[in-house]
């Protein structure tokens, strides 16, 4: 596995890391993880295509784009039937 040694702080609009968060849940990824796929697929398709960027990317599947395991968080468990509906969640600070 590819020892992950540099920090890249990123800004996104509150949008955007909502959206990220609520695919990482549903794919049981962290952001993190989401985005170092994005960077690696975006580095490789650049390398394969000489230098030259469609996007969007189209993925066959994510794993072509990696060469170490995807390391997927732990889904919270499933709520019963008759649980009220949660209240809406705070934004997130970015």
């Amino acid at each position: 596995m590819a020892r992950k040694e540099a920090s890249l702080p990123v800004r996104l609009d509150t949008e955007s890391k909502e959206r990220l968060q609520d695919i990482g849940d549903n794919m049981g990824l962290t952001v993190s993880a989401i985005v170092r796929l994005l960077v690696k697929s975006f580095v490789q398709e650049y390398g394969k295509s000489g230098g030259r960027i469609v996007l969007p990317l189209e993925w066959k599947t994510a794993d072509q784009y990696s060469n170490e395991p995807v390391v997927q968080k732990a889904r919270p468990a499933a709520a019963p039937a008759a649980a009220a509906p949660k209240a809406k969640a705070k934004p997130r600070k970015v």
